[in-house]
């Protein structure tokens, strides 16, 4: 089949596709994906290799050990300074008991209001007292008084 000539299209386009061949894209352009801060797991034998072991800026990695019941979190900032946590694997023998979602499991008491006039009464007559002394201390115009010195005998031996 023989295709008409078309004024309006120039010979280089395709029946049907508004962009010339030679623009085409021969393989679908690939989407760009900004790269998420991943953990990777990596087997070491100690920590002295846990911490010889490079880290990528704005990364972490999980070192695992192949002797003791541990890993260490090794991540490093923008700058590319590394950072290590130890954290140890304990093995959980019961289950977890249910968060209160942050109230405690204690019984509530609640005062009478005879013990709290009372608490009241203790409380206002300690205040009265400190007033009083304070009185005596700096006396009745505010001005300071001088502090009494306490005599010490002293010994002629």
């Amino acid at each position: 089949m023989t295709m008409a000539y078309n004024p309006y299209y120039p010979a280089t386009y395709q029946y049907g596709n508004y962009y010339p061949q030679s623009y085409q894209p021969q393989q679908p352009m690939p989407q760009y994906t900004p790269q998420q801060n991943q953990v990777n797991n990596v087997w070491v034998a100690n920590r002295e290799e846990a911490d010889q072991y490079p880290v990528v800026p704005n990364s972490a990695v999980r070192l695992w050990s192949t002797r003791d019941p541990v890993f260490w979190l090794k991540q490093a900032d923008a700058t590319g300074k590394p950072s290590i946590k130890t954290y140890d694997i304990v093995e959980r023998t019961e289950s977890v008991p249910e968060a209160s979602y942050g109230q405690d499991n204690k019984t509530v008491e609640y005062v009478s209001k005879d013990e709290l006039d009372r608490i009241v009464g203790v409380l206002n007559s300690v205040r009265e007292e400190i007033e009083t002394m304070k009185g005596d201390l700096y006396g009745v115009a505010g001005r300071k008084k001088p502090a009494k010195r306490m005599e010490v005998e002293e010994d002629d031996a």
